[in-house]
């Protein structure tokens, strides 16, 4: 399925499925990565929902002192 589906997109994207796009479940899939997908084809570093509620923690954390 997910080939057919790969091949009817050709015909309307201008760029390669992107890497990370892989089967669910999969060992080395971290799915986190699908949700920040670039056209350029590059990968985030480090996942943005994690530097969020780092981010809120140490925000809460300086409202108190």
């Amino acid at each position: 399925m997910k080939a057919e589906i790969r091949k009817r997109l050709e015909h309307y994207d201008q760029i390669s499925p992107h890497p990370e796009l892989k089967e669910y479940g999969s060992v080395n899939n971290q799915e986190w990565k699908q949700y920040f997908l670039r056209d350029d084809q590059t990968v985030r570093s480090k996942c943005p929902f994690l530097q969020a509620i780092r981010d809120s923690k140490t925000q809460n954390k300086n409202n108190f002192i």
